[in-house]
C-alpha cells in the first residue's frame, strides 16, 4: 500500500514539474517574441520631422503627433525608406550635418556641410571642406553609401546631383556639368552648363545649356535633347514626368515631352511628388496650397510652411502655427497637433 501511494506521489510531482517547466518556457518565448517585435517596430515606425514653435528646433513625431525624438536639430529631413536614415543639422554651423536612425542615434557623424543631401537610391551626396590656405577655402562634394563607403571621392567635383536608379550622377567641374557612372566613367561624352538635375526613373533630366546661362533643356540618358524648347529654369521631373518650367511670368506645369500643361501662373513651387501633387503660390493666392498635375487645387486649405518628405508625404504648418501630416495625395494622415 505504501509503495502504491509513493508511486502516485512521484507521478504527481513529475506532472507538476512538467507543467511548471512548460509555463516558464512559454513566458520566455513570449518575452523573446515581444522583444523582437519591439525592435522591429522601432525600425518600422513612421516618424515625421516637425519644427517646434517654442524652441524653433526640429524633432520627430509619431502618427499621433507625439514627440519620439525631442526637438534639438536646426533642421531635419524625413527618413529615407531604403536606408532608414535621416539627415539632421546638429548646430548652427556649416559642417554639422550627419545622419540618424529612428532611435535618434548618430549613425553617420555630423561633419558634413550644408550642401549635404539626403540618401537617394541608396547614396548620399555630402559636402566636404578642403582648406588651401587662409583665403583659399572651398568646398567639394563626395558620394557615400549608408555604410560610409566612398563611392566618388572629394576634391574632384564642386557639385553633384542625386544618383538615378540607373546609377548616373551629374557632376560639375571646370564650370560645366557632365554625367558619369558610379565607377567614374562618362555616361556620354557631352558637357552642359554648370547647373542641372539628376535623372528621374524614366531617364529624363533638366540641364542648363552650355551656350546660354539660365537657359535649360530636357535631355535623355544619352544626352540627347528632348523637344526643341528652352526654358528659363526647370525643376526636376517626378517619376511620372511632371515638373515646372520658368520664364519671366512665372512657372508653368510641363511634361516629359516639354509640353506646357498650364500657363505661367505660379510664383513659387515645390517639385511634384510621385502622386503628382505639388505645393505652389500664385499672385492671386499668395499662400502655399496643393495642386495636381492638371493645376487643380486639391483642397481649400492654405499652409504657412511645408516640407516634402522623401516618400512623398507632407509636413505642413497651418496659419495658426499648428501642424498636420498629409499623405502623398494631400489627404490628412495625422490631424492637427
Amino acid at each position: 500500500m505504501k509503495k502504491k501511494i509513493l508511486g502516485v506521489l512521484i507521478v504527481i510531482i513529475l506532472i507538476i514539474t512538467l507543467i511548471s517547466l512548460t509555463g516558464c518556457g512559454n513566458d520566455s518565448n513570449e518575452q523573446n517574441s515581444d522583444n523582437g517585435k519591439n525592435t522591429s517596430n522601432m525600425e518600422d515606425v513612421e516618424l515625421y520631422p516637425v519644427k517646434d514653435e517654442e524652441t524653433d528646433m526640429f524633432g520627430y513625431v509619431d502618427n499621433k503627433g507625439k514627440w519620439v525624438i525631442e526637438p534639438k536639430y536646426e533642421s531635419a529631413s524625413g527618413f529615407d525608406p531604403e536606408t532608414g536614415l535621416a539627415l539632421v543639422w546638429t548646430s548652427n554651423e556649416g559642417f554639422n550635418h550627419g545622419f540618424i536612425n529612428k532611435k535618434g542615434e548618430m549613425v553617420i557623424e555630423d561633419k558634413y556641410g550644408r550642401g549635404t543631401s539626403s540618401f537617394y537610391n541608396g547614396y548620399a551626396v555630402v559636402e566636404t571642406e578642403i582648406k588651401g590656405g587662409s583665403s583659399n577655402t572651398y568646398y567639394t562634394k563626395m558620394l557615400i553609401d549608408k555604410d560610409q563607403n566612398i563611392i566618388i571621392p572629394d576634391e574632384k567635383y564642386i557639385e553633384m546631383t542625386d544618383v538615378s536608379k540607373n546609377g548616373l550622377v551629374g557632376v560639375v567641374y571646370d564650370a560645366g556639368m557632365q554625367y558619369i557612372k558610379l565607377d567614374g566613367t562618362l555616361a556620354f561624352d557631352k558637357k552642359f552648363g554648370s547647373n542641372g538635375t539628376g535623372f528621374n526613373a524614366n531617364g529624363i533630366a533638366a540641364v542648363e545649356t552650355a551656350v546660354l546661362s539660365n537657359s535649360y533643356i530636357l535631355i535623355d540618358e544619352q544626352g540627347n535633347q528632348i523637344g526643341d524648347k528652352t526654358y528659363g529654369e526647370i525643376t526636376k521631373l517626378n517619376d511620372n514626368n511632371y515638373g515646372f518650367a520658368h520664364n519671366i511670368d512665372g512657372y508653368a506645369i510641363i511634361n516629359g515631352n516639354g509640353e506646357f500643361l498650364s500657363e505661367h501662373i505660379y510664383e513659387y513651387t515645390s517639385e511634384f511628388n510621385n502622386s503628382n501633387i505639388a505645393m505652389v503660390k500664385t499672385e492671386n493666392k499668395n499662400k502655399w496650397h496643393l495642386i495636381n498635375n492638371e493645376g487643380k487645387e486639391i483642397n481649400d486649405n492654405t499652409y504657412k510652411l511645408y516640407q516634402l518628405l522623401l516618400d512623398g508625404k507632407w509636413v505642413v504648418t497651418l496659419e495658426d502655427g499648428k501642424h498636420q501630416i498629409l499623405n502623398a495625395d494631400g489627404s490628412i494622415l495625422v490631424d492637427t497637433f
